[in-house]
């Protein structure tokens, strides 16, 4: 185990994308996945779940990131011990950011990029995982600060601010006759068949857009269940005659490009699920600094 792979590490934990680490590092991007392979077969286990078009770090990965930081800053010390220093500098500090999967990152990247101008010694590592399983980190103390939908934030966690809002649209084929309009209600959907996700990976939205159905007078003719974006995505570029769901916040027009589908916003009451800031669980001078940042 090298000290330089272990530095390939954090960056790539930092920055979830083997290509910006690549950039930030000088390093070739296949370099970097062999050293993150060969890391990780010797340590027999997954560092990193690799998404379709995202990377977040495995619960072992965190776990290994947080005892590499404190390892990679003993080796800087010794490495440091006998050169003179005018000012010491500041030990790092480690920030655990939960963030909803599959969402956009875009608005969170740039905070993060102004939290680290801040706090040039602060360590920030973001954990990217269903809202249930981020609640339930947030509950067992595993998490710094939370951002998740509102619609998953139990009564006992405070909400701050909103970070991003964010509602639900309709995925549909562009081949699809109601394509082409900007809006649609449930009740515009009723001959449609549906791909929905699994109520297990997002109940609350689920159970939303069945009783939306209800409301309008029809029972969803469900075609099949998935477990994550890209296989419902994939489904309705597959199905004509097939439609699903999306948040406005997953909604990038990368993705009609790659799977020649349409995005198509759903008219319809309560349709807001904006992502939220909880408050800090604990109020530190650098949780409220970044806690602003976020929500500027």
């Amino acid at each position: 185990m090298k000290i330089s792979t272990l530095k390939y590490f954090v960056t790539i934990a930092e920055e979830l994308s083997f290509t910006k680490a690549s950039a930030k590092l000088f390093v070739s991007q296949p370099s970097l996945s062999r050293h993150i392979h060969e890391l990780e077969q010797e340590l027999g286990t997954k560092l990193f779940i690799r998404h379709s078009h995202s990377l977040s770090l495995s619960p072992d990965g965190e776990a290994f990131l947080q005892a590499t930081i404190k390892t990679l800053e003993q080796f800087e010390q010794l490495s440091t011990m006998f050169q003179p220093k005018s000012h010491p500098e500041p030990p790092l500090e480690v920030v655990r950011i939960g963030f909803p999967k599959n969402f956009n990152r875009t608005k969170l990247t740039q905070k993060l990029e102004i939290c680290k101008r801040h706090f040039p010694h602060l360590q920030i590592i973001v954990s990217e995982l269903s809202p249930l399983e981020l609640n339930e980190k947030w509950q067992s103390g595993q998490l710094d600060l939370l951002i998740n939908l509102e619609t998953y934030i139990p009564e006992s966690i405070r909400v701050q601010a909103t970070f991003l809002k964010n509602h639900l649209k309709i995925i549909m084929s562009k081949k699809n006759p109601l394509s082409h309009k900007q809006k649609l209600s449930m009740a515009d959907l009723k001959n449609e068949s549906f791909v929905l996700l699994e109520r297990k990976e997002s109940p609350l939205i689920v159970d939303y857009v069945i009783g939306q159905a209800l409301a309008s007078g029809f029972h969803f003719n469900v075609k099949t269940y998935v477990s994550n974006l890209a296989e419902g995505l994939s489904q309705v570029s597959l199905n004509n005659q097939q439609v699903s769901f999306i948040y406005s916040a997953m909604a990038d027009s990368s993705l009609e490009e790659q799977y020649q589908v349409k995005f198509v916003s759903l008219d319809a009451p309560n349709n807001h699920q904006d992502l939220v800031l909880a408050s800090p669980r604990v109020k530190t001078p650098t949780l409220e600094t970044l806690s602003q940042i976020l929500t500027e």
